[in-house]
């Protein structure tokens, strides 16, 4: 973080002196400065800690008063302040003696407006604020009383004053008493002599509903009774059941039981022990429900599609709002397929059409030494790979500039462009005066030709004196001709003679 530099100018210190009589000096006088960073840039429109000492003696003397303030800079960098109007440290600001020895004013500022202070500069008051000086300086002994002086002649008289205000006003006084007696009523005058009007038209208005029927007429005399009809034949003597079972006919007059047992809330199929609405139970087949039907669809609402066949059972297509298919045993969710189509075990938050959590195993593809590849059909499958293993001392140091084997080397006989080959190798190399510039990367030969390097090759590599280090190398080769190789680690050094010690190396190749 930028901070505040060392050196603070101070352009103007501002002192005034009242000369009035009898005046006492204010207890502060004006301070500006500039604040600046360590490289010289104003610290502008900024709020910023200050701390301000006055020394007595010396810039090194001892503190005889101090105050905190914070101000904001303008746009020049520029703050004012009224030093003795701050938040009192140290001191009293109005003993200050001023008229004893010299005073310096040591300025301390925090450009981030706390009271983490840097000295900012010190320097001596070379003026004293006089008022204050005076306001402590001491007055002479007063005089004695003069004579009194000769009576004045009278003045002549002041003009009259102006007119108080109104008094208040007092009390009303009791009412009067009231007047004579109310006369008697005049006579009533004489009735009227107009005559009535003429009568109004008929009305228009359609004639009401007609009213309540009359009451019922008395009941005719009954007549005479029809003949009996023959009887009927008895029922069957074998209409029988068990309680809550629905009842099915047998034979003609004859009643059973029927598969459906009906406990007035829950109706069972196959089952006296329905737990829902709706409960379906065959202990001989792991069928709940058997469609048997030509159609190939029954559509249930936005719920679900069944798809039925003609043959044996039924398929469930889940379409109920989106939501998972959820498998589980003793109320824990052992799979789901979820709306994308997605497949969990174990996990409640597939990512990928078949998504596990825990151990998968595979029946029938068992083996030690094989691995798991996928076929041209997609298909996971067993498989065996052929491998290679060669070990030895690199009987062959290094040459310069030119890549050579160096250490063991195996043979391979590549069938297809379909063969992959997975190759690793290590050679231990040491020298008895420290040696360096060796680069090694994996190599091979085809058919008996010349050395081919691929892949990284690691280069500029180092041994101290009198050690050995194993060095290591590996790469896939994919796509290549049929025929025969040769893989192994090639090397190079830049010096050879240097690389005079080798250790056992080993190298590897899977074929799949």
């Amino acid at each position: 973080m930028k901070t505040l530099t060392k050196t603070l100018k101070a352009f103007a210190v501002v002192m005034l002196l009242a000369l009035t009589v009898n005046a006492q000096a204010p207890q502060k006088f004006n301070y500006q400065a500039i604040a600046r960073n360590n490289t010289g840039i104003e610290l502008v429109n900024q709020s910023v800690g200050i701390r301000i000492s006055i020394l007595d003696g010396g810039p090194n003397g001892a503190l005889v008063y101090q105050e905190t303030q914070t101000k904001t800079t303008n746009n020049f960098g520029l703050f004012t302040l009224e030093i003795g109007s701050g938040t009192v440290v140290s001191g009293t600001f109005a003993t200050i003696a001023w008229g004893s020895g010299d005073k310096y004013i040591k300025t301390e500022i925090d450009p981030a407006g706390g009271t983490n202070y840097t000295v900012a500069g010190n320097s001596q008051l070379l003026s004293v604020p006089y008022a204050l000086y005076a306001n402590q300086a001491a007055s002479g002994s007063q005089g004695p009383q003069g004579p009194a002086g000769p009576a004045g002649a009278q003045g002549p008289a002041g003009a009259q004053g102006p007119a108080g205000p109104a008094g208040a006003q007092g009390p009303a006084g009791p009412t009067g008493p009231g007047g004579g007696n109310t006369g008697p009523a005049g006579p009533t005058g004489p009735t009227g002599t107009g005559v009535a009007g003429p009568t109004g038209p008929t009305g228009t208005g359609t004639q009401g509903p007609a009213g309540p029927a009359g009451a019922q007429g008395a009941q005719g005399p009954a007549g005479p009774a029809g003949a009996q009809g023959p009887q009927g034949p008895a029922g069957s003597a074998n209409a029988n059941g068990t309680l809550n079972y629905v009842s099915k006919f047998t034979a003609a007059t004859s009643l059973g039981n029927s598969q459906i047992f009906d406990n007035g809330t829950n109706i069972g199929l196959g089952i006296t022990t329905p737990q829902h609405k709706l409960t379906c139970y065959n202990a001989s087949t792991f069928y709940t429900q058997i469609f048997q039907t030509a159609t190939t669809g029954v559509n249930f609402g936005d719920g679900f599609m069944i798809g039925l066949d003609d043959v044996d059972g039924v398929g469930l297509i889940w379409n109920w709002e989106a939501q998972p298919i959820i498998f589980g045993t003793n109320g824990n969710e052992n799979m789901r397929i979820d709306a994308a189509g997605n497949v969990g075990i174990g996990t409640t938050n597939p990512t990928a059409r078949l998504h596990t959590f825990g151990t998968v195993r595979h029946e029938g593809l068992t083996g030690n030494g094989n691995l798991l590849g996928v076929d041209v059909n997609g298909n996971v499958t067993k498989v065996a790979p052929a491998v290679y293993n060669s070990s030895g001392n690199c009987l062959t140091p290094p040459i310069a500039g030119t890549y050579a084997f160096c250490g063991p080397t195996v043979s391979i006989n590549v069938n297809s462009t379909s063969d992959v080959i997975y190759f690793t190798g290590n050679i231990t190399l040491g020298s008895t005066l420290g040696a360096n510039g060796l680069s090694i990367a994996p190599a091979y030969t085809f058919n008996g030709g010349a050395l081919t390097t691929v892949g990284g090759v690691t280069l500029g590599l180092a041994v101290a004196a009198n050690t050995r280090h194993t060095f290591g190398t590996s790469y896939a080769y994919t796509g290549l001709p049929p025929g025969t190789y040769v893989f192994g680690v090639g090397a190079a050094v830049t010096t050879p003679a240097s690389w005079n010690n080798n250790e056992y190396g080993y190298v590897s190749a899977i074929k799949f």
